[in-house]
């Protein structure tokens, strides 16, 4: 059995989908198909049960999961030993996080992280920060800058490296909604757009809840860039970090509101899998950030 079919077989029990994972590994169907064949063949039963609609892991599959999830991080962290002489290791490390986070966060981290280990490949994809926790959770990557929910799960491995209070925000250009914020009309009364999941979205809810507000909720958007974006449009006010503001493209226009609600600071870490310490490069990511984020 080669490592190729474990990740072929933990892709395809993430997505649920031949097409997709088949696209996303460089496969055709076809070849994903008898790839999984073989290993069902090799497993001694189904692995996976199939109609036109939908794709579903059988408790074989179920099973076989924990044992390919295992045995895949210990090849990896074998293979990395491996390699490595008394002073260098190589390898490679998936890294997710926002856009704002790759220029204003991640820099700093793997500044030192690549002077130490340059021969360690980093392969960095970007998204919704509050998608980061779930990535790594299921395996797409290896790592991600995450904001620290209110709950973490036992697997996961966090790392705090900075804190950024939230701020309420409003448009600066002429626009209807300006003008209410002249006239000192209360942010409560006024359109708000809100995150569609995460710590902050959790902590405005309770805030609102606890003092009986019901203010107008525009719309819900997904990352605080789209926060950002839609309130300098002049759609509505919003609640982002501190950092993500400060780090706005040149486009954007907004400004800080007063009297907004008193909340914990959004606090971003580096998250990671726990069953990851059998892997030298997550151990040393680990050491990096908590020596470059010292304060955590």
């Amino acid at each position: 059995m080669d490592t190729r079919s474990l990740e072929l077989f933990l892709d395809l029990s993430r997505t649920l989908r031949f097409r997709e994972t088949s696209r996303r590994c460089h496969l055709t169907p076809s070849a994903l198909t008898r790839a999984i064949a073989r290993l069902e063949d090799e497993v001694g039963g189904a692995l996976f049960t199939r109609d036109r609609r939908s794709v579903r892991l059988t408790p074989t599959g179920t099973r076989f999961h924990e044992y390919a999830e295992q045995a895949l991080a210990e090849w990896q962290g074998f293979m990395a030993t491996s390699r490595a002489s008394t002073s260098v290791v190589r390898g490679e490390l998936t890294f997710y996080c926002s856009v704002t986070a790759s220029y204003c966060v991640l820099p700093r981290l793997l500044w030192s992280f690549r002077q130490r280990h340059p021969d360690i490949a980093v392969i960095l994809r970007t998204g919704d920060a509050e998608h980061g926790i779930e990535r790594v959770a299921d395996s797409e990557v290896d790592a991600a800058l995450v904001p620290v929910p209110g709950h973490v799960a036992r697997s996961l491995h966090l790392v705090p490296l900075l804190q950024t209070p939230l701020m309420l925000i409003g448009p600066v250009r002429p626009c209807p909604l300006q003008m209410k914020i002249s006239e000192q009309v209360p942010w409560t009364h006024l359109p708000l757009i809100l995150p569609e999941t995460g710590p902050a979205r959790e902590q405005i809810a309770a805030w609102l809840k606890v003092r009986r507000l019901k203010p107008q909720i525009l719309t819900y958007a997904s990352g605080n860039e789209a926060i950002l974006s839609m309130t300098s449009l002049g759609l509505g006010v919003g609640i982002v970090p501190r950092l993500v503001a400060e780090h706005a493209s040149t486009a954007i226009h907004v400004r800080y509101l007063e009297n907004g609600p008193i909340l914990e600071p959004y606090t971003i870490a580096l998250c990671t899998r726990r069953q990851s310490k059998t892997n030298p490069i997550i151990a040393i990511l680990r050491q990096v950030a908590a020596e470059t984020f010292p304060a955590s």
